[in-house]
């Protein structure tokens, strides 16, 4: 889904901690919508339509939201982020 954040890591927030502290996060409340919406979290073609619901998300330095976010401390905060454009699709 986020292929260029891992080929062009520099230029991309996904890779660093601001970004996959709050994915990881995120990856429970994914997991729980799956379970209650029936499908089955260890099929690719079941988790890939949940996925799609952040591929507009902006991961890059200069533009995503996550840039105003510092260190491991704040990460929940981009964790509220992710969450709240994921919920908000539902």
């Amino acid at each position: 889904m986020f292929l260029i954040a891992f080929d062009e890591d520099k230029k991309y927030l996904l890779t660093k901690t601001v970004g996959m502290y709050p994915m990881n996060s995120l990856s429970v409340d994914v997991l729980e919508k799956m379970v209650e919406d029936g499908n089955d979290p260890l099929l690719k073609e079941e988790v890939l339509p949940y996925v799609e619901l952040l591929k507009n998300m902006d991961w890059s330095v200069e533009m995503s939201e996550f840039a105003y976010f510092l260190g491991k401390k704040v990460t929940g905060k981009g964790y509220d982020l992710l969450k709240m454009k994921f919920v908000g699709t539902y």
